[in-house]
């Protein structure tokens, strides 16, 4: 005869298997992503935005390097996942504008770079910097992670140690057992 675990011990399991899936649901699209996708059919390559803006050409070979660097560490406002270089949004063109008019004024890429993420916050550096803002975004993916092993480790060790004790028999149980043995010998 199995007896009921206690009211407690189910809620715990409840909370643990709640607690499983959310951490799968947000590691799932980081191993989506590390997985290596079987290779599909080359896709022709696609023009960057970049080189479709009506833009004189640069004078000097050296910033044009340093504009290509810098509109691609920004990222378009409006796509969200695309840089400027890719991107063909009206609004990536006036950045890229004004980006290229700041390069020829003479200004330095961490003043260009201080100068939209002012503007436009952080979200506007594919890479951001690591302060008060972003620790969420830097620390997150790794606590999860710990936090996964941490309830993997916890439920797989529980899981082996618990072991419930058997239940004593009571007096017309005995007997009954004593009667079932008695007629089998």
């Amino acid at each position: 005869m199995k007896t009921r675990p206690p009211i407690d011990s189910l809620r715990r399991g409840r909370a643990r298997r709640a607690l499983g899936c959310l951490l799968w649901a947000a590691m799932l699209p980081y191993t989506v992503m590390a997985a290596d996708a079987p290779a599909a059919a080359p896709t022709p390559p696609v023009q960057s935005a970049a080189k479709i803006d009506d833009f004189a050409p640069f004078a000097d070979a050296a910033l044009e390097a340093r504009y290509r660097g810098l509109i691609a560490k920004l990222r378009c406002l409006v796509c969200q996942n695309e840089s400027l270089a890719d991107s063909h949004a009206p609004l990536a063109t006036d950045l890229r504008r004004e980006v290229r008019g700041m390069l020829e004024s003479g200004q330095a890429d961490a003043a260009i770079l201080a100068f939209l993420s002012e503007r436009y916050g952080a979200f506007v550096l594919y890479d951001p910097p690591l302060d008060a803002h972003t620790v969420l975004l830097w620390a997150g993916p790794p606590l999860l992670l710990l936090l996964g092993a941490g309830w993997l480790v916890s439920g797989l060790t529980h899981r082996s140690h618990t072991v419930t004790p058997p239940t004593p028999l009571d007096a017309s149980a005995r007997a009954a057992v004593k009667r079932a043995l008695a007629e089998e010998n």
